[in-house]
């Protein structure tokens, strides 16, 4: 009896879009943490007006990259895929060659974002604050930024497990082209290994998904602990 896959509800990649709310958090922590008698009274207004710009700016330039990024990786797997696409990638070269676009295009964002963090104090220098003020600024913002680069690097790791399990599923269907065949926008098989095989692949892809999100709460949960003791 034949079996079937869905493939258009084969994985959920919906990836660092959702990291940039921890920098917020962990900068605007950072900053609460950072005020002193120094940063008080009538200027206090125009401090947090500065600062809050700042983060506007750093929050927005995650954003930009989250969405550049998000929109060329998932516009590569929905044609890897893609079923009638499968069907017609008789060696699998194709497929193979998308896969490592995918991990060029993981690893340049990864870079991206890295840079990005190092870079972004770079930007305190065009507010209108005093040099001192300026000083606190970037001091709470490295300080928030030092968690936030560890979540990161976790999140990274995690993606490029995600092209790896892509890459053993379409390994397994490459091996076993003979035991599946494409019906509409699904895949129908004739081995229950093979299908348990490609299922596992699957499973794996949802519970690294999973455990990004484990890993983006548990930071954010520990930063709103850590300022609330301040």
């Amino acid at each position: 009896m034949l079996m079937v896959c869905r493939f258009k509800q084969m994985f959920n990649l919906k990836i660092p879009s959702r990291n940039f709310p921890i920098v917020a958090i962990l900068f605007l922590s950072s900053i609460a943490a950072a005020q002193d008698a120094n940063v008080a009274g009538a200027g206090m207004t125009d401090y947090w007006a500065e600062a809050d710009k700042f983060r506007s700016n750093v929050m927005n330039e995650r954003a930009e990259l989250s969405i550049r990024y998000e929109t060329e990786l998932l516009s590569m797997w929905g044609l890897l895929l893609d079923p009638t696409r499968l069907q017609t990638d008789n060696d699998f070269g194709e497929s193979r060659e998308i896969i490592e676009q995918g991990r060029s295009v993981v690893e340049k964002y990864e870079s991206i974002f890295l840079v990005a963090f190092d870079n972004s104090a770079d930007q305190v220098q065009d507010l209108k604050l005093t040099e001192a003020e300026k000083r606190r600024v970037v001091s709470a913002y490295e300080r928030g930024m030092a968690q936030s680069k560890l979540v990161h690097q976790e999140i990274w790791q995690i993606e490029h497990q995600k092209v790896d399990e892509i890459e053993k599923l379409i390994d397994l269907l490459s091996d076993n082209r003979d035991s599946w065949t494409v019906d509409g926008n699904r895949i129908l098989y004739s081995d229950q290994e093979l299908q348990n095989q490609v299922n596992e692949c699957i499973a794996n892809t949802g519970a690294l998904d999973r455990e990004q999100m484990r890993i983006r709460k548990a930071a954010i949960e520990a930063q709103r602990e850590k300022a609330a003791m301040n």
